[in-house]
């Protein structure tokens, strides 16, 4: 290569990749980051409700049943 077509600053470009390359390295783990909140965030269960035990106790009262009637 030609003394021509060389960049006349290399150590300034070499920073400015190191630059861009750490920027992005940043900017990517800031990403997981809050991928990986947001992800446990909506992962998380509700809180049974009143209907939920009601419903829970009306099937284990029909599958007693059953078993009873089975067993008679």
């Amino acid at each position: 290569m030609c003394r021509a077509t060389q960049p006349k600053h290399t150590a300034a470009i070499s920073e400015d990749i190191m630059a861009r390359t750490s920027r992005l390295l940043a900017a990517l783990a800031l990403g997981l980051a809050l991928a990986g909140v947001t992800a446990a965030a909506v992962a998380q269960p509700t809180p049974p409700t009143i209907e939920d035990h009601h419903d829970q106790s009306l099937r284990i009262q029909k599958a007693d049943e059953v078993r009873r009637a089975l067993l008679s």
